[in-house]
């Protein structure tokens, strides 16, 4: 079923590449960020960085709800 749609195999792909740059993402600036502050802890980081995410996801769906309502 899923070979034979290729809508579901580029649906996978994209979001395979999506999760794929997050973690390469967190993964090259976690050691910049422990430059600029040495005392941080690894959690700290991670931290920041899921709270940015969830911040930037809740913008994102009040902005669309938003959108819609309007017409």
């Amino acid at each position: 079923m899923l070979k034979n749609n290729p809508r579901m195999i580029i649906l996978g792909l994209t979001e395979s590449f999506l999760f794929s740059i997050l973690q390469i993402f967190i993964f090259i600036w976690s050691p910049t960020l422990k430059e600029l502050k040495p005392n941080a802890e690894t959690s700290e980081i991670f931290l920041l960085f899921m709270l940015s995410m969830m911040l930037g996801g809740t913008v994102f769906k009040v902005k669309i709800m938003n959108l819609f309502n309007k017409f």
